[in-house]
């Protein structure tokens, strides 16, 4: 995904079409879970949503950035459970090249992510402003717009 950077899209043009279809761009997409089901390990910026929809999936996390901040508290996380870390380009290269060519371990920094994953947190949410309003029911709520 290069989701609308142009420039990204213009220099991985290339390694697209060199790539003999193992390698395909895409735009923007909210379907991301359907590209993380297909993929090994999601390469990207380690944003709360990214990081969290990685691990949903079982999928480790490689950045070759990170803000600071959040981002670098999540790729803490990341390297502190083993399923993911921030590497320079090199380094992601033979970090991917080292999981492709071992599969068991691949399969058990997956199986991490797997376990860190939540997959209910829409539900674990929901579940939460439900009991919340019951337990205020009857209470008075004051609005204040500006």
């Amino acid at each position: 995904m290069t989701a609308r950077n142009r420039h990204a899209q213009h220099v991985l043009a290339h390694a697209e079409a060199a790539s003999g279809g193992r390698l395909r761009l895409r735009d923007w997409s909210d379907s991301m879970s359907i590209y993380y089901a297909a993929a090994s390990v999601v390469v990207g910026k380690p944003g709360g949503l990214t990081v969290a929809e990685a691990l949903a999936s079982g999928r480790p996390l490689l950045a070759t950035r990170s803000l600071r901040g959040q981002e670098g508290f999540n790729v803490r996380f990341l390297e502190q459970h083993g399923v993911g870390r921030l590497l320079g380009e090199a380094q992601l290269v033979e970090q991917i090249a080292a999981w492709l060519h071992d599969p068991q371990q691949l399969e058990a920094v997956q199986a991490r992510a797997q376990r860190l994953g939540r997959r209910d947190g829409a539900r674990a949410v929901a579940r939460h402003a439900l009991e919340l309003a019951d337990r205020y029911r009857g209470y008075a709520v004051a609005e204040t717009w500006s």
